[in-house]
């Protein structure tokens, strides 16, 4: 659907976040389940535009609640940054203080990292954290992903900048009532 309205419009389609907003599975503006490329576009310079695509594959085969609350609280925080993006700019700072990362000693890093690791495991869906992170979707002899760790890691490293969604995901697991009203 998406694909055809820009046709439509602009005689092109393009990929743009009107649609497609980081770790949805439907479209934001059509309320679709999204499809990518059955076989993805791994280099941007030779990529393509969706029109050129010759083969689609939904992006989930069957809908999972829990997926579906993610993205309800994904949709909720999308319409208030809309309106009024303020409240959200000092959520990085909530977060590192409700995690307790603010004042934490170098030589505790590796083991607050795992108590808040066990934390976030069971206090997500594990539907949810394979849906986001491959890590917890395969099994791997790595063990589960590091999230939080990796968040803090270098984060004064102006190089090193992280996806949003991580920032929303522990806002969902740490306070989602305040970020949807």
């Amino acid at each position: 659907m998406c694909r055809k309205e820009d046709i439509g419009s602009f005689g092109t389609s393009y990929w743009h976040t009107q649609h497609q907003i980081p770790s949805m599975y439907k479209c934001y503006k059509h309320d679709t389940m999204l499809e990518k490329a059955k076989y993805p576009v791994v280099d941007l310079k030779t990529g393509v535009l969706p029109h050129q695509v010759k083969k689609w594959c939904k992006l989930l085969q069957t809908e999972i609640p829990e997926l579906g609350k993610w993205q309800n609280f994904l949709y909720s925080v999308q319409e208030k940054l809309m309106e009024n993006s303020l409240p959200f700019i000092e959520i990085k700072n909530r977060i590192t203080t409700a995690l307790g990362m603010d004042n934490i000693a170098n030589y505790q890093f590796k083991q607050h990292i795992d108590e808040l690791t066990f934390k976030l495991e069971n206090g997500l869906p594990r539907e949810l954290l394979a849906y986001l992170y491959t890590d917890y979707a395969r099994a791997s002899n790595k063990g589960t992903p590091k999230v939080i760790g990796n968040l803090y890691r270098g984060i004064n490293n102006p190089y090193k900048i992280r996806s949003p969604i991580h920032w929303i995901l522990l806002g969902y697991w740490l306070f989602p009532d305040e970020l949807t009203t």
